[in-house]
């Protein structure tokens, strides 16, 4: 047996473990690690009908979809048919936004950097039809201009969904049928599939949510509209998402060597664009990005109704994490069990966001009621002095508004604040102050909300 083997089988007892602490269902993963691959199912694809998951159990990976839609658009690029900096409204003219003049100036890769700067959570269902991309743009109309275009990295769902429509309209195909063409065939993906009416051919994934007392409940509806297919509509099997991740290690190549997106196009793919914090941690086209002491890790995760992904690739180290769960719990499964795999394969521990002493510091500043289309985000002290958070949701994703607990913050560092409890322990908020030094937005989750 080798290293790599029973370094894995210890990661698969230590996920498997997690899984009964969280209780999730179902969990697919998959290492690779120097030309060797190791994968495995664990669980049942169903509380309500259950069946054993294997390695080829489909899942959504949800927004890991967001990197193959930037993969396609370079393609694109290489071929000469549109440039990154081309403004959008050269290829949807009909585009309206809610800014004028971010309407005449919005590129098509600050779509792929998440710096459109307008509300992206817009998961209206335009029908199954081959026009749902068309129709969905419209409702961009109706997104509220947070912050300027080019200023500050939100993650943007709606501005992939655009994405795919540029390719649409540069193609003259369906964005889905181009992504199957540009990527799924070429890279031998047979187990990689957008639509519902595929997908039940074979042995798929429900998504669940975990409630209070333990109970996982199949979550409804299973497909996301087909208008979000840009920002989060592939299903595939683990064994195909690591095959997709080996792609990235061989810069754009196919297995037999075959070149994909050339070396000067890779590059751009890769470049890292905008700063998101905190440490070295930035955006590339769709992908984020941030430095280790064993090489630039590139990773992207994924989120549907009751179903979390995680893809996480280091060229340097020829190293592939990729993870697919069936629970909305599932983070506190990919999250662990990624820097597991850092550990235990590759010797990195990544940096974590820490509470560090807050003397001297005024903590009544970070009180302060946050709000974007979705939801508010109040920050007020605790009787002990302490800050607490209370994110309150107006809408989801599915049929289930998110009910989110308060939460504990402490100071990590000038402008930072993490959260310390909860389901939410570890994420940041980066607080940004305006020209008066007042904090007039916090980026949260990697969304920005503004202050009122």
């Amino acid at each position: 047996m080798s290293d790599s083997k029973q370094l894995f089988d210890g990661l698969v007892q230590y996920v498997t473990e997690l899984m009964e602490q969280q209780h999730v269902p179902g969990v697919a993963l998959a290492v690779h690690r120097n030309g060797e691959t190791f994968s495995a199912g664990l669980g049942v694809t169903s509380s309500a009908h259950p069946l054993p998951v294997t390695p080829d159990t489909i899942f959504q990976i949800g927004s890991i979809t967001k990197t193959y839609t930037a993969f396609v658009l370079m393609l694109l690029v290489e071929q000469g048919k549109l440039k990154l900096s081309d403004r959008v409204i050269q290829y949807v003219p009909e585009l309206q936004l809610v800014d004028p003049q971010v309407r005449e100036t919005v590129t098509i890769e600050q779509l792929l950097t998440h710096t459109s700067g307008w509300d992206g959570d817009i998961f209206t269902d335009t029908g199954n039809g081959d026009d749902a991309l068309a129709k969905y743009v419209p409702l961009i109309a109706k997104a509220p201009q947070i912050v300027p275009n080019g200023t500050h990295v939100s993650y943007n769902n709606a501005g992939f969904a655009l994405a795919g429509r540029v390719i649409e309209v540069v193609t003259g195909e369906r964005y889905e049928d181009v992504v199957h063409k540009m990527v799924f065939e070429p890279l031998g993906l047979n187990d990689s599939h957008f639509f519902a009416a595929d997908v039940m051919l074979k042995r798929f994934a429900a998504g669940h949510f975990v409630t209070p007392d333990n109970t996982a409940i199949v979550a409804n509806p299973w497909p996301i509209p087909r208008s979000s297919n840009p920002a989060g509509g592939i299903a595939c099997s683990i064994r195909d998402l690591v095959r997709y991740g080996q792609m990235m290690l061989r810069g754009g190549k196919t297995e037999d060597g075959t070149v994909l997106l050339g070396e000067e196009a890779f590059a751009s793919l890769k470049q890292a664009r905008e700063y998101v914090g905190p440490g070295e941690r930035y955006v590339a086209l769709s992908w984020f990005t941030e430095k280790t002491p064993s090489g630039q890790l590139w990773e992207h995760g994924g989120g549907t109704n009751g179903q979390i992904s995680q893809l996480v690739v280091i060229p340097e180290q020829n190293f592939v994490f990729a993870m697919t769960t069936n629970a909305n719990k599932g983070s506190l499964l990919t999250d662990p069990a990624m820097k597991q795999a850092l550990e235990s394969f590759l010797g990195i521990v990544l940096p974590e966001v820490k509470p560090v002493d807050a003397t001297g510091v005024d903590l009544g500043q970070f009180v302060v009621h946050f709000t974007r289309p979705i939801a508010d985000l109040a920050i007020t002290l605790d009787e002990q002095g302490g800050l607490q958070g209370k994110l309150s949701y107006r809408y989801g994703l599915g049929d289930r508004i998110p009910q989110i607990p308060p939460f504990s913050l402490a100071y990590a560092g000038k402008n930072l604040l993490v959260i310390t409890d909860t389901d939410l322990k570890g994420i940041e908020a980066v607080l940004i102050p305006d020209s008066s030094g007042q904090f007039s937005h916090v980026r949260l989750g990697g969304r920005i909300y503004v202050r009122g």
